[in-house]
């Protein structure tokens, strides 16, 4: 008897703890295989979300564009919005939905700490899209672009962050996710001075003798001998003391600057070691730099020693000049020698 009753307290307790689970699992939502499953009320009820089928961010991105110096072309990268309409269950018909600028969805810190920016710095190539019945997710996604005419983005200060908001709503009345129905668009915009395909053929030389060369070593001469078999060393790095370094005797416009490979020497091939990309910096005195533009030499140097031509939009007038070497044809190692043979510059 004693057993029994034993094995009947079991079984009473046993059912006491498992009806809340039971209960809770009735009530549960249901699962719609997404981590941005905006489960804000528990009615059950269909609510759309955008969805950039990336993990993290899912509803942001970030863009760095360049101006070509004071032109007005503007360098875009390929860079696109593409978000897809989802659903927390699936369409019981064909659901259409419509993509919009929209910057009062901006907060207020938002909007004072970037400049907002409006539907004129865009193509908005697709702009509605359908989820079909029976289906979670629209086939199509929104699709949007810059807008390189913009004048928006010509006009967007370098170092100001430029921000748009786009939200998007149901033309069948679907609710959509409180949380999940904007996407933020951040801008950045970098002005670049150096003209990939700039000319040196009618600039003017700047005397050799109004302008000193230092590397790490220390002052060289060698790189404006007008002689290719002597050379100048610095290094791969990103400390001053590692740069090409010129300190002119006075202010003066640089429109650019022309870099020879080292050729042979003791059986070495030196130019395997010359600048492939490089960062060509600016001071006025001496000791804070700007920086004028990233350049990357467009042939890979041989014993012929062919010179690099770095060209800027517009001649920058400065007093010092930094070349620091991110990386030669054969390392991008820092401290890793850099050999160049002649360098000019031109006004």
């Amino acid at each position: 008897m004693k057993t029994n009753n034993i094995q009947n307290t079991l079984k009473a307790l046993s059912a006491a703890l498992l009806l809340p689970l039971a209960l809770t699992a009735c009530q549960s939502e249901p699962e719609v295989g997404s981590t941005l499953y905006p489960s804000e009320d528990n009615d059950n009820k269909t609510v759309a979300y955008i969805d950039n089928n990336l993990y993290n961010p899912k509803n942001a991105m970030k863009t760095l564009y360049a101006q070509a110096g004071t032109s007005t072309n503007l360098e875009i990268p390929g860079d696109t919005m593409r978000v897809h309409v989802r659903l927390t269950a699936v369409a019981d018909k064909d659901l259409t939905f419509n993509l919009k600028v929209d910057n009062a969805r901006l907060t207020q810190s938002e909007i004072e700490n970037a400049q907002v920016v409006g539907d004129e710095a865009y193509k908005l190539e697709c702009t509605t899209v359908t989820v079909k019945q029976g289906k979670l997710q629209s086939d199509e996604p929104f699709v949007v672009v810059l807008n390189d005419k913009s004048k928006a983005l010509l006009n967007l200060k370098e170092g100001t962050h430029g921000l748009t908001a786009f939200s998007f709503d149901s033309a069948d009345g679907v609710k959509t996710s409180e949380k999940y129905n904007t996407f933020k668009w951040e801008l950045n915009k970098e002005v670049r001075w150096v003209n990939p395909s700039g000319k040196v053929d009618d600039l003017k030389q700047i005397d050799v003798k109004d302008y000193d060369v230092q590397t790490p070593y220390g002052p060289s001469n060698d790189l404006s001998d007008n002689d290719k078999i002597t050379f100048g060393r610095s290094l791969i790095g990103t400390d001053k003391q590692d740069w090409l370094r010129v300190n002119l005797h006075a202010e003066a416009p640089i429109a650019a600057i022309q870099l020879t490979p080292a050729g042979m020497v003791w059986g070495e091939r030196l130019f395997n070691f010359f600048m492939k990309e490089v960062e060509i910096l600016g001071s006025n005195d001496g000791e804070n730099y700007f920086r004028l533009g990233f350049a990357t030499c467009p042939f890979r140097p041989t014993a012929a020693q062919e010179p690099w031509n770095i060209v800027f939009y517009s001649a920058q007038t400065v007093k010092f000049l930094g070349i620091r070497t991110i990386s030669t044809f054969s390392s991008t190692q820092e401290n890793n020698p850099v050999f160049v043979s002649e360098m000019k510059l031109y006004k």
